[in-house]
């Protein structure tokens, strides 16, 4: 396994699910791969009532998309999604939020100043 820290402290992401959007505080982004898998981990952390009610809204299957603007971790997971011994053949992200981890298969979209993990729905 590889694994590489993003960013260590909070940064601000917008996270949309089926019926609503919100912006939260999120640290300890982490990238690591693993049997052609690359896994993006992620923790919540709101910092005031609005942003800790806006996160109950995330469960395990309403997730849509994910948008992060922080140039450190776009630059960072760039440059780890380059590298020859990490070859993804599926990306999935892990959203710790309080006591809970959810887990979505994604991909990514480059949105030029930031980058969209959209969620990968199975159909039917």
């Amino acid at each position: 396994m590889v694994r590489v820290q993003l960013r260590k402290s909070a940064s601000h992401v917008f996270v949309t699910v089926d019926d609503s959007a919100f912006g939260v505080e999120a640290d300890n982004f982490v990238a690591e791969a693993e049997n052609s898998v690359v896994v993006i981990t992620m923790r919540l952390r709101p910092v005031d009532g609005n942003e800790r009610h806006d996160a109950t809204a995330l469960n395990a299957s309403n997730l849509l998309r994910v948008k992060i603007a922080d140039q450190q971790v776009i630059k960072s997971l760039a440059q780890f999604l380059r590298q020859p011994y990490v070859a993804p053949a599926s990306l999935e992200l892990h959203i710790q939020s309080g006591a809970s981890v959810f887990c979505f298969p994604v991909t990514i979209s480059d949105l030029g100043q930031e980058i969209e993990l959209v969620a990968v729905r199975n159909a039917g």
